[in-house]
């Protein structure tokens, strides 16, 4: 994941056992959807096919209180990929 994020002005975090946020700075939504397939993509290439990847993303706007909302965002986005059958992206 990393490989991916070089260069950009991003941030990779571990969350927990096996989530993972990526904050990018000034980054628009279309290139917030651009990393996150880059990112998916990069992972089904270098798996076996035993392990799948689910991504949500969300960008954080004027109109958030504050970061957890944009985080919440993207945690519903992310339960909204896996729905659709695991290895996706959604917003």
């Amino acid at each position: 994941m990393r490989s991916v994020l070089a260069g950009g002005h991003g941030a990779l975090v571990r969350l927990g056992g096996d989530e993972f946020l990526v904050v990018l700075v000034g980054a628009s939504p279309e290139r917030t959807e651009t990393l996150a397939i880059n990112l998916l993509d990069s992972w089904r290439v270098s798996r076996d096919g035993g392990c799948t990847i689910s991504a949500g993303y969300t960008c954080v706007t004027d109109s958030d209180p504050d970061l957890s909302t944009a985080l919440a965002r993207a945690d519903r986005s992310l339960y909204r990929a896996k729905a659709l059958g695991r290895n996706r992206v959604a917003a």
